[in-house]
């Protein structure tokens, strides 16, 4: 493979998952546009500047070219792939079910990695698991996509799969039990499921970045004989869960989770990160298991994090997909009478947007209260874990600005920050309409923590120095970053007055960083004592933390 920078990619097919691999290399920018040539049967939306063809173009090989078309069309490629000069270009191989043996076998001389990666990798936040061959520079072309695991056998890939490649279409669906226990109980459908997801993306996070296993996690959340405590209980009851996992649980104790745990906590994460960012239009974009109904959050939860177990245990489901076409989706499903009787108590249907409408239950007045108790328990264990989650995510939000060091030079981190997302804004065109405005959300929050943390320590402390003038004409500018804000909200996405307005915002904002960079924050700076210095710092990381 070629040392030289930069790193050059072919893609042979550029689907969903292609292409949410391509647009996080881009963004992360370990690779330019420009060096990325795909090979499709179509024209079809890439990002700007990457080229596209029916064969390879006539230049010098690349360093890596990635297999992303049906798996079934490797004998159609494998003429495309001999017709290289030889030497061999390592293939990166996403081809679900195509092992090893079989791409060597079709394409002799090449070295082979075979790459298992999940939705999240959009955002960076996924798990790609590996299996092949070591070629160097395959791991520093995947970091940018988040978790990247290299599985020694290859029998184990199909575990990969339904843990990090199916995961993320249960996590959603156990989101939405959340959600539905929380409508049952009279919250708003949508608060409800806000709610849910913050909780579920917050102890992802934490489980994460743990050092124990989740369920001592678990059992940290529930006080004895408190409402966690009970609706753990019924997770537990009879075994349920450990019943239905493949192999005996291990037995929890503090130390280091391997690595199973830690694949499920990053798969968990990036998951709800994602599913957070495209809320909208998950049930046509991130949910490709429809399971009949909505079964309750205990049934959900087994289901989702303890199969597969032998198949002699479990029933085999069939379902169209969700467009009638191409092959049909596959859920196992386990027998548990237990769970089955849960299942049977609690369904519910949506409205247009794939909200609640309400709930029945198959066994009158009875069922409603033993599935109440179960549901109650289950919200009462979310709520503590999401004021738990609550502080998480805050505390990681302000967590750059806290660990930057004194107030203006952390107030420096946040302008850099911020031109960052203006960056990635203006990488953007107007057919990303979407992505447009997820990062206009994101800018428009930080902007907002960063405006507090100045208004309501920085500019008061200008104030006592003698710098009223300074300090009013800095909080007259917040105003107008507040009308950008405003009209780029009401501007259509798409609209080239859209992109134009962003960057005359960029420029007029990158100015007032400038002002206070330069000028005024050193000036204050050196105005006040070492200690005072300090009690700024810790005030402004306070106000910080409140709107985080």
């Amino acid at each position: 493979m070629s040392t030289a920078a930069p790193l050059r990619l072919w893609l042979v097919g550029c689907g969903n998952m292609a292409g949410a691999m391509l647009r996080r290399w881009i963004e992360s920018g370990v690779i330019a546009p420009e060096n990325v040539f795909v090979v499709n049967r179509h024209d079809r939306e890439l990002p700007a500047g990457v080229r596209q063809g029916r064969a390879f173009p006539d230049e010098a090989a690349p360093d890596f070219i990635q297999l992303g078309m049906k798996p079934q069309q490797i004998d159609d490629v494998a003429p495309l792939i001999h017709s290289l000069p030889s030497g061999g270009v390592p293939l990166i191989s996403i081809l679900a079910g195509a092992e090893v043996a079989t791409l060597r076998e079709r394409f002799p001389g090449h070295s082979i990695v075979r790459a298992m990666p999940n939705l999240p990798v959009a955002l960076g936040k996924g798990v790609v698991g590996l299996h092949g061959d070591r070629v160097p520079g395959v791991d520093a072309l995947m970091a940018p996509l988040g978790l990247v695991e290299w599985i020694h056998d290859e029998g184990l890939f199909e575990a990969v799969t339904t843990l990090s490649g199916c995961g993320p279409a249960f996590v959603y669906r156990f989101i939405d039990a959340l959600a539905e226990a929380g409508a049952a109980l009279g919250l708003d459908s949508d608060q409800a499921q806000r709610l849910a997801i913050a909780t579920v993306e917050g102890s992802g996070l934490l489980a994460a970045q743990a050092d124990v296993a989740p369920g001592i996690l678990a059992d940290r959340v529930a006080s004895p004989g408190g409402s966690t405590r009970q609706g753990l209980n019924v997770l537990d009851r009879d075994d349920a869960l450990k019943g239905c996992s493949a192999r005996p649980s291990p037995p929890r104790s503090a130390a280091t989770p391997k690595w199973p745990q830690r694949h499920a906590a990053d798969f968990r994460a990036g998951s709800i990160f994602l599913h957070a960012h495209f809320m909208p239009y998950r049930c046509s974009l991130f949910d490709p298991v429809n399971l009949p109904g909505n079964p309750c959050v205990t049934s959900l939860l087994w289901r989702a994090t303890k199969c597969p177990k032998p198949r002699a245990k479990c029933e085999v489901k069939r379902r169209k997909s969700n467009t009638e076409r191409g092959p049909s989706q596959f859920v196992l499903l386990p027998t548990h009478p237990s769970m089955e009787a849960v299942m049977a108590t609690t369904t519910a249907t949506r409205d247009s947007k794939g909200r609640f409408k309400g709930s029945s239950s198959s066994k009158g007045n009875e069922g409603r209260s033993s599935n109440f108790g179960m549901v109650a328990g289950a919200v009462a264990g979310g709520a503590a874990l999401g004021i738990l989650a609550m502080f998480g995510r805050k505390a990681a939000v302000q967590a750059p600005t806290a660990l930057a060091g004194n107030w203006d030079e952390a107030l420096v981190v946040e302008h850099q920050a911020t031109l960052k997302v203006f960056d990635a804004i203006e990488a953007t065109d107007e057919n990303n309409t979407v992505k447009r405005s997820m990062l206009l959300s994101h800018l428009k929050h930080a902007l907002l923590k960063h405006a507090v943390e100045e208004e309501n320590v920085i500019y008061p402390a200008l104030r006592e120095i003698g710098q009223r003038d300074a300090a009013d004409a800095l909080t007259k500018e917040h105003g107008y970053v507040k009308q950008y804000l405003y009209e780029l909200e009401n501007t259509p996405a798409a609209s080239p007055d859209w992109i134009a307005k962003v960057r005359e915002f960029r420029a007029d904002i990158e100015k007032h960083m400038q002002e206070e960079e330069m000028h005024l924050f050193p000036m204050l700076r050196a105005q006040l004592s070492e200690e005072k210095n300090k009690a700024l710092t810790l005030t402004m990381n306070k106000e910080g933390f409140k709107v985080a």
